[in-house]
């Protein structure tokens, strides 16, 4: 994967939401100052070098479809079949709740591509 095609301030931000850490806490588990990942978060600093993409991608445990959707002109139909195979590879077969999260993504996803058709 292109590093230099990720939004990677939103995919910072994101994923230091998700995993619910402070700058400090981010700043310590991937080697840099707090100020530099707010920095970096906000956008006022250039993307930083592959090695320390990677430990960023390390310490939140990210996926390379977890990027996908972070990557600066990927289509968003590809954006869906990554999340839907995402999905599938952890899917509990004898789970119907997981089932029908799945099924339901697969349909909106046909309905998001129907109706991008219908546009274009």
């Amino acid at each position: 994967m292109e590093i230099s095609n990720l939004d990677f301030s939103r995919l910072l931000k994101e994923a230091r939401a998700k995993k619910g850490v402070t700058f400090e806490e981010t700043g310590r588990g991937i080697s840099c100052s707090p100020s530099y990942v707010y920095r970096l978060e906000k956008g006022d600093r250039k993307m930083p070098s592959y090695s320390f993409v990677q430990n960023v991608i390390n310490y939140f445990e990210l996926t390379e479809n977890d990027l996908i959707k972070y990557q600066i002109g990927v289509s968003e139909e590809y954006t869906y079949k990554a999340k839907i195979n995402e999905e599938i590879k952890g899917i509990n077969v004898d789970s119907y709740k997981e089932i029908n999260h799945l099924l339901k993504m697969i349909k909106y996803y046909q309905e998001v591509m129907q109706n991008h058709n219908r546009k274009g």
